[in-house]
């Protein structure tokens, strides 16, 4: 009997958005824990917009919190009803703009950093980092350059680039560490037990790419995806996951 309330849920749950390979991609577990942190940040940041439906460090804290639990779609929908509203701020852009890379829409993301750019800076990392997911690697390694903190992917960006990028940055060893690289109000997941570090295996794939192995490229990121898809909305995974779609073989077409 317990199967059935299960099976009743997991059918009635709906995607957060598509993945780049054109597949569904659902709000990913949350420890007990963290997710009542998560809730309580929401619960005050609600009572906060109570007082004031303008006070645009509310606004981002309530919408990094859905982000917390899993739901980009409501982070997103809070901050366009604040764009809408009496709230607009450089910061409000910078939280939609990285909403928009958690769903994959990069284009519209790029518009809402430009926006929060010129007054907050740590906007560039985030452009960086979409223009790299989307291949452009020298225009992502121009910005990358206004960022403070580059990390792996300015890193990357700079190798892909073709120019110097020295040495490079050291990687986490867990995942789930703080340290990890991760959007603010994004979920961080640990590397399931017997499977490859994302951070490994995606660093192996772009050497493969640079070497014009695109087979083995697919053999490093293809299980990796398939295993951590819990992860889908952190930056090294939106990462492998582009690059994956980008050689990834067609799927075949079903015989009618």
């Amino acid at each position: 009997m317990l199967l059935l309330p299960l099976l009743v849920s997991l059918l009635s749950q709906q995607p957060e958005t598509m993945s780049l390979l054109k597949e569904p991609l659902y709000p990913p577990p949350v420890p007990k824990a963290e997710r009542q942190r998560f809730e309580d940040d929401a619960a005050q940041a609600r009572t906060a917009l109570v007082k004031d439906p303008s006070n645009a460090d509310a606004i981002v804290r309530l919408a990094r919190a859905q982000r917390d639990l899993g739901h980009p779609g409501d982070s997103l929908e809070t901050l366009t009803r604040a764009l809408e509203g009496a709230a607009d701020t450089p910061a409000i852009h910078l939280e939609r703009g990285r909403g928009f890379i958690v769903i994959r829409k990069f284009d519209v993301a790029q518009k809402e950093l430009r926006k929060a750019a010129d007054t907050l800076p740590e906007a560039y990392c985030d452009l960086g980092f979409t223009l790299y997911v989307v291949g452009d690697y020298k225009q992502a390694h121009d910005e990358y350059a206004k960022c403070k903190a580059p990390g792996i992917f300015g890193y990357l960006a700079a190798r892909r680039a073709g120019v110097d990028a020295g040495a490079p940055p050291p990687i986490p060893e867990d995942p789930g560490q703080a340290s990890a690289v991760r959007l603010p109000g994004s979920l961080t997941a640990k590397t399931p037990k017997g499977s490859s570090s994302i951070y490994t295996a995606y660093l192996e794939a772009v050497n493969r790419l640079q070497s014009n192995d695109k087979a083995g490229a697919r053999e490093q990121l293809k299980p990796v995806l398939e295993k951590q898809e819990d992860r889908w909305m952190e930056p090294i995974y939106i990462a492998a996951e582009a690059d994956y779609a980008r050689i990834a073989p067609p799927k075949k077409k079903k015989k009618k």
